[in-house]
């Protein structure tokens, strides 16, 4: 498309075809750029549905992976919120839900409102909410139009639900204004699961059940089955960082400044020697993230893919490009993400996926 085109004019022109139907790389080719015009990614699903901010007109837009009309989301200002889309196309920010096309207020039936972090597939939000006067948040999960208040953990009710999987399992991550302590459970019904560890904060959960987050002060963890392990142990990691966990149980992030993929408790950098991390991973074990290098006094990151079973990473831009953030990895292979080229200027940007 011709540099400096709106995105939005260029899929409503035709002039920019989606992945599914994208032409055809040969083999072991680069991924095909295109370039989607100024603007950024905010959020992403793993369908390849898209929250995203022009640059043009600064509007929040949600870009559906099934047509190629974008649709405006009537939010004014900057989201601050975390912002999460389920394979729906739901999305949930702050104390707003947008489903079947309309942003409306996360709240019950009764008007009682709530922030949310999260939703699973079926429209349950977690997230949290205040009770009475007190400034202190709770943990809170609205479903079917009713909100359910956490019942509180060993006295510990403070503290939010920052995820839900298909299952109804929710993560809460709760704090203690006393002495500071912070502990991660799973709240299932009833039934209340300690993660155990110390000073835990949890990230993710999996549908099968599988938790990835922090403790001992961001110590990265795996818990499953009732067993927390610390992801450093028995390898020379001193730091670590985990962005993202698949259903299959694949975690990805970084240890010492460096990419890794976590799979069945084995720790594999994905470019020795190199700086940068890992922030995706789809359900064919498909990996993307970016690399950093010092360049002068420029700090320049480019992003990557790495295919199942193919111990090679492959850069998807060249050295024009001097930042970039990797946010999705679709069911397809496709990597959509925000790049700023060396006039300052950020673009919205999709590679295809290469057969091979």
């Amino acid at each position: 498309m011709r540099p400096g085109q709106s995105w939005t004019a260029a899929l409503l022109a035709g002039l920019l075809t989606w992945p599914a139907a994208a032409a055809p790389a040969t083999a072991r080719s680069q991924p095909e750029l295109f370039d989607l015009g100024p603007g950024s990614v905010i959020a992403t699903n793993g369908r390849g549905d898209a929250l995203i901010r022009s640059g043009d007109d600064q509007k929040y837009l949600m870009l559906n992976h099934r047509h190629h009309d974008p649709v405006e989301v009537p939010y004014q200002g900057q989201l601050s919120d975390k912002v999460d889309i389920n394979e729906r196309g739901d999305m949930v920010f702050g104390g707003h839900l947008w489903r079947d096309g309309r942003l409306t207020v996360l709240q019950d039936r009764a008007g009682t409102p709530m922030v949310g972090l999260a939703l699973n597939d079926h429209g349950v939000v977690v997230g949290h909410r205040s009770i009475g006067d007190s400034q202190v948040v709770h943990p809170a999960v609205l479903r079917n139009g009713e909100i359910v208040d956490f019942p509180g953990w060993q006295g510990m009710t403070a503290g939010s639900a920052v995820d839900v999987n298909n299952r109804g399992q929710v993560l809460v991550n709760l704090h203690d204004d006393t002495d500071h302590s912070r502990r991660s459970v799973i709240w299932s019904q009833d039934r209340i699961i300690d993660l155990g560890g110390t000073d835990t904060d949890a990230v993710a959960i999996n549908d099968r059940g599988m938790v990835i987050g922090y403790s001992d002060f961001m110590r990265p963890f795996r818990w499953q089955n009732g067993v927390l392990t610390p992801l450093t142990d028995g390898y020379e990691i001193t730091s670590g960082l985990v962005f993202a966990l698949s259903e299959r149980g694949d975690i990805v992030g970084q240890a010492n400044y460096s990419p890794v993929l976590w799979r069945d408790g084995r720790a594999t950098f994905l470019a020795p020697g190199s700086s940068g991390r890992a922030t995706a991973v789809n359900e064919r074990g498909e990996i993307a993230g970016v690399l950093e290098r010092i360049d002068g006094d420029w700090a320049i990151t480019n992003p990557f893919r790495r295919r199942q079973g193919d111990p090679k990473i492959y850069r998807l831009t060249s050295d024009q490009i001097t930042w970039s953030t990797t946010v999705s990895l679709d069911v397809h292979g496709c990597v959509i993400g925000t790049i700023a080229f060396t006039d300052y200027t950020s673009h919205i940007v999709l590679w295809n996926a290469p057969p091979g």
